[in-house]
């Protein structure tokens, strides 16, 4: 069974309905969700915007491998509204990243873990 600590956050609509359905699709489609930490409120990171991001991180159970989780994180991120624009760092109705993974180092194009940026996104350090 592996462990995966995933970030979410969303800063466009109902922030913490979308985030408490996010969970539902990953216990639903990922695995059990075993912890989720505290919200927070964090300003936009990497481009500026009046709206807030609500946050929170979980730890998460599954029999998936990294790349299958990916997709169906994507999956989810679509669900609810998610619009890809390729521009960089945006608003947007749901973010979910894979932050760390056992005590793996995974390093692909499309996905590194642990997360890159795990270490200025202090709601995930919390």
């Amino acid at each position: 069974m592996n462990k995966i600590i995933l970030s979410i956050g969303s800063s466009l609509g109902n922030k913490h309905n979308t985030i408490v359905s996010a969970i539902s699709d990953i216990e639903k489609n990922i695995g059990v969700v075993e912890k989720i930490s505290s919200y927070y409120e964090t300003e936009p990171w990497g481009f500026e915007d009046e709206n807030m991001f609500l946050n929170i991180a979980v730890s998460v159970l599954s029999e998936l491998l990294p790349n299958e989780v990916l997709e169906k994180i994507h999956r989810i991120e679509d669900k609810h509204g998610r619009i890809r624009t390729g521009k960089g760092y945006s608003a947007r109705t749901l973010d979910i990243d894979i932050v760390f993974w056992n005590e793996i180092i995974h390093y692909e194009q499309h996905l590194k873990i642990p997360h890159p940026l795990a270490h200025k996104r202090k709601f995930v350090l919390q």
